[in-house]
């Protein structure tokens, strides 16, 4: 019986050559999947396409932080508004603000005070954070939950929501010839690029209530600061603009599609 004793381990020795034959088969077929996949979303990506940096994910919540407070907006009824230095029509008048802004959008602004009839709101004139007082029956007021967080220091972009992160960008920021300003500004001009992109401006600009401290004009504009597309991904995180905040184009849309007229915009060293 000594033959079948051996013809036994030579079929366990052909049983235990099969089982590895079979792992080392599923092993390479797992790996040409990998590869193919790889391969097919290279290809989809297309050779000439630069990567984009995607907003890092930060989790939204429903509650707001403790002692948050939403800001309050005043737009136009209809016609131009007249600011006073004070709360009466009898105290200096400082400007009139049109009805309609440069980009024939309806003249918003940032309100940081309401008294008796009247509110306070920081002004799109310079100096920048120059504030005045507007009769509340000239504007409809509204309110708004985000706010947007820019850190020169850090080159972020925040945008919160009732006080809370839920979207963070890396962006690019003004020389020191030209620098970013830092104060309380908000979004007045929200212009779609989209169909036919800026070469600076890039998909979307999102004009904002101050001014560059340094150049009184830019492109045949007045200096007007924006946050805006058009920034190449190797620029995140350095400084070459001329005092506007550049974001990738997908970004800027992103954020573009969210906020509306009159979100606050904080700049902070």
């Amino acid at each position: 019986m000594a033959v079948s004793s051996v013809s036994r381990q030579g079929r366990q020795r052909l049983i235990r050559q099969k089982v590895r034959r079979r792992k080392i088969g599923a092993t390479l077929i797992a790996a040409v999947v990998a590869v193919g996949a790889v391969a097919v979303f290279l290809t989809t990506r297309g050779e000439d396409q630069k990567p984009t940096l995607a907003a890092k994910p930060v989790t939204r919540t429903t509650t707001a932080s403790v002692g948050f407070k939403s800001s309050a907006i005043a737009t136009t009824t209809g016609g131009a508004l007249d600011v006073y230095a004070e709360p009466s029509t009898t105290s200096t008048k400082i400007t009139q603000l049109s009805p309609l802004t440069e980009y024939k959008f309806a003249r918003t602004v940032l309100v940081t005070e309401q008294r008796d009839g009247w509110v306070k709101a920081i002004l799109p004139i310079r100096p920048n954070n120059t504030e005045g007082w507007i009769a509340a029956s000239s504007v409809t007021l509204s309110t708004t939950n985000y706010e947007i967080e820019i850190n020169l220091a850090k080159h972020t972009l925040v945008l919160n929501d009732s006080g809370k992160p839920v979207m963070e960008f890396s962006v690019a920021l003004g020389t020191t010839e030209t620098p970013t300003p830092v104060g309380r500004f908000y979004v007045t001009d929200p212009i779609d690029l989209t169909k036919k992109l800026d070469p600076i401006y890039g998909a979307y600009a999102l004009g904002m209530s101050g001014y560059s401290e340094v150049l009184t004009s830019f492109r045949g504009g007045d200096g007007q600061l924006a946050i805006h597309g058009g920034m190449w991904e190797s620029q995140a995180g350095t400084n070459p603009s001329n005092g506007c905040i550049r974001m990738l184009n997908d970004q800027i849309v992103q954020l573009a599609s969210i906020v509306p007229l009159g979100t606050p915009v904080i700049v902070t060293a």
